[in-house]
């Protein structure tokens, strides 16, 4: 089965290294010098163990901070109705979007200017 186009667009682009991350105004933000993801719905960072943190347990700073210095080096869909995205990490860390929200779940910016807007519409 073939990658949703979003996913295969992002899979250009990677690794993608994480330069700053931030959790402010119920919005995670992971970016790079011409890159940036921004989750505005519900999200969570897992490991093979598990949950780690997420937006329903107001994650702190330093938490949020830990994710500074990993990569993005794979990419793959979510949900049954591949809207949302799993980003990969290098460190066995992986950050989970979910399309909680109707408005911009989540956003994503390419190095090469592509935006692509999660629609967390029905229908």
């Amino acid at each position: 089965m073939e990658d949703p186009y979003y996913i295969a667009k992002l899979k250009e682009s990677i690794p993608l290294v994480i330069e700053h991350a931030s959790w402010e105004n119920e919005e995670l933000i992971v970016s790079g010098s011409n890159w940036s993801f921004a989750a505005r719905s519900a999200w969570r960072v897992s490991s093979k163990k598990g949950f780690e943190y997420g937006a329903e347990a107001e994650p702190t700073q330093d938490q949020v901070r830990s994710l500074i210095g990993a990569k993005i080096i794979e990419a793959s869909p979510s949900g049954i109705v591949p809207l949302d995205v799993v980003l990969h990490l290098n460190d066995g860390l992986a950050i989970e979007c979910f399309s909680a929200t109707h408005y911009e779940p989540w956003v994503l910016k390419l190095p090469d200017g592509t935006i692509m807007v999660a629609d967390g519409s029905i229908g």
